[in-house]
């Protein structure tokens, strides 16, 4: 996995996060990063992503998430390649309580990009803006 290129903005990224993980499933390739936002639990949550997002309650009190990228290749560099890099901003809550997470995967038209967000119960709104994707929550 040398040649993937990660950039994360570390306003606010997360400080437990877990390493960007390639497993294979069948004639499949996941890669899976999970991460949480630090600082104080926001107001409001926006989420900007390309792919599909779902957007679950949690009992927790920071905001976890969760991208999984998936594809069909015959080796592991080729996965990588074809998933590509990936960028992620995570802006802490301001003065207006609301907090911006961020992700633009750099991947090929045929990769999968699943971005699961669980939002603590003190949020009040959460909106999600996406291309490429279908939006559940």
């Amino acid at each position: 996995m040398g040649r993937i290129a990660i950039a994360l903005w570390a306003a606010g990224l997360a400080g437990a996060q877990s390493p960007l993980v390639m497993t294979q499933e069948g004639p499949f390739f996941v890669r899976t990063l999970v991460a949480q936002m630090n600082g104080k639990t926001p107001a409001s949550l926006s989420v900007i992503s390309r792919g599909n997002v779902v957007v679950r309650g949690s009992d927790g009190d920071r905001v976890v998430y969760k991208l999984v990228q998936r594809v069909r290749a015959r080796s592991r560099d080729e996965a990588d390649q074809l998933c590509g890099g990936l960028h992620i901003a995570a802006a802490p809550a301001g003065l207006g309580g609301l907090a911006t997470l961020t992700f633009v995967p750099l991947s090929a038209p045929q990769v999968s990009n699943d971005l699961e967000v669980s939002v603590p119960k003190a949020v009040g709104r959460t909106m999600v803006q996406t291309q490429t994707g279908s939006v559940e929550a």
